[in-house]
């Protein structure tokens, strides 16, 4: 029975909150934050998860100015008094407000999280949602929603909804804006190693894989430590009615702030701060998708499956006129997996990026060194070339104007391992015309002069001592 009324009163207030108001925003802006993420072109389930998520930084400051507006409420319309003679546990109103405005962004945070499985379930060829990372994001706004009702208990007024937007936003991007302020500049991470106890840093390093999966444990110490900090802030708002003699309040506080500081310590143990890195994680199992044509056998990742076709006919293209010439390889893997086939003569390369894919295959026939980190002006003539067979606009060209004869010696720019190359301008002008124009006298001669050429000099081509001057 009591649960029972409990839920009734539930269920009054989230009628008279007129939080619906509130949800076409949550949810059009929680899908519209993430409108032109998919550059790829391929819908996959880690990136659906991932964009559900990040929604929480949208929706929770939402949830968070409706608890403070929530709680000001009684004394808008001059009842407050008269609420506070009643009868009722003023904590339990407390409570109300609180999963009152939670209930409507838990609502929207579900919509989009729907209209994200909708694209997944209806486009995506591997894998599924990820629960764990989405409820992430769901706790996150459980604990806005409680951070904004104390912003509108102690700060009465018509703007505490406002000001409960921008203290949520903060407290959801504190532990980035805090690990980039405090980097060591002499190292990679940040000492503090706080990123990831946002559900944003969780991700922050390189995102959702479809190669590896996270540690074990690595979601669970997050959603440990986002119960705990939830559990915190709700005993706080129970402090702020009776802290003098409430013990089983502030026992509750001991036990919330210790499964808080368990689960946050173990979740920056993980990589610095930054995510899980991929490196030791282990990998997802899968069978490779491949397509065979008269010349090459291409592999994608079943993820990638819709990319199949049209990664084969470029590379297909692409590789022909070089096709047989020692070390071009036959067999092409999509790039990212550490577990690339040991096959003899594999390339590697990323179907989701039409505007690379050219450089991509360019680094399977010439490789870089350590004395040379880009290609040749030779090689960048042969490549342009090769991409404009592929595509006749040659939209790949401009990748080859700037040749490793121009990058000298590298001079180090700052502290964090950045660094600037000195050019020449009339050098780069001299390669920015010339290559292009020895990629057309080179279309220009006939296949088979194409081909003897390739053929006469391939072995200095690699080796990356033809020059310019060279090309015919």
């Amino acid at each position: 029975d009591a649960i029972r009324s409990l839920l009734s009163l539930l269920w009054i207030e989230i009628r008279r909150s007129q939080g619906y108001w509130l949800l076409p925003l949550m949810v059009g802006l929680g899908v519209y934050m993430n409108r032109n993420m998919n550059w790829e072109g391929v819908t996959l389930w880690p990136n659906l998860s991932k964009w559900t998520m990040q929604s929480y930084m949208i929706v929770g400051p939402l949830a968070a100015a409706l608890a403070a507006w929530l709680v000001d409420r009684d004394r808008r319309r001059r009842v407050q008094g008269l609420v506070e003679t009643m009868a009722t546990n003023p904590f339990r109103r407390d409570m109300l407000h609180v999963a009152t405005a939670a209930f409507w962004g838990l609502l929207g945070y579900v919509l989009v999280a729907a209209w994200y499985g909708f694209q997944g379930v209806t486009e995506a060829t591997w894998g599924g949602p990820d629960l764990a990372l989405i409820g992430t994001g769901a706790l996150g706004i459980v604990i806005l929603a409680a951070i904004g009702f104390l912003v509108g208990r102690m700060v009465r007024g018509k703007f505490s909804p406002i000001l409960a937007v921008g203290v949520a936003f903060f407290v959801a991007a504190a532990p980035d804006f805090i690990q980039e302020l405090t980097r060591n500049h002499n190292e990679t991470y940040s000492d503090l190693a706080i990123r990831p106890l946002s559900p944003w840093g969780l991700i922050a390093n390189r995102g959702p894989d479809i190669f590896f999966q996270l540690p074990s444990g690595y979601l669970s110490s997050a959603l440990l430590w986002l119960t705990g900090a939830a559990a915190v802030v709700l005993v706080v708002i129970a402090l702020l009615r009776h802290w003098r003699r409430n013990w089983i309040a502030w026992a509750a506080l001991a036990i919330s702030c210790a499964v808080a500081l368990v689960g946050a310590n173990r979740v920056m143990g993980y990589n610095g701060g930054y995510g899980y890195s991929g490196e030791d994680d282990p990998q997802i199992p899968f069978t490779w998708s491949c397509e065979t044509t008269a010349i090459v056998e291409v592999c994608v990742h079943p993820a990638y499956e819709a990319k199949l076709d049209e990664s084969a006919r470029r590379i297909d293209s692409f590789v022909a006129p070089v096709a047989g010439l020692p070390g071009v390889p036959t067999h092409w893997e999509q790039g990212g997996a550490s577990y690339n086939s040991d096959r003899d003569k594999v390339g590697t390369f990323h179907p989701g990026n039409q505007l690379s894919y050219a450089f991509d295959l360019g680094q399977g026939f010439f490789s870089f060194t350590e004395e040379r980190h880009g290609f040749t002006a030779a090689q960048s003539v042969i490549l342009t070339w090769l991409s404009g067979r592929v595509d006749p606009e040659n939209s790949n060209a401009g990748m080859f104007s700037y040749p490793a004869e121009l990058m000298g010696t590298p001079v180090p720019m700052d502290d964090m391992g950045g660094f600037m190359v000195s050019v020449d301008p009339a050098a780069e002008a001299f390669y920015a015309r010339g290559i292009p124009a020895a990629a057309d006298r080179f279309a220009a001669l006939s296949p088979d002069a194409q081909r003897a050429w390739l053929e006469a000099n391939w072995d200095a081509l690699r080796a990356g001592t033809l020059t310019l001057d060279q090309m015919p």
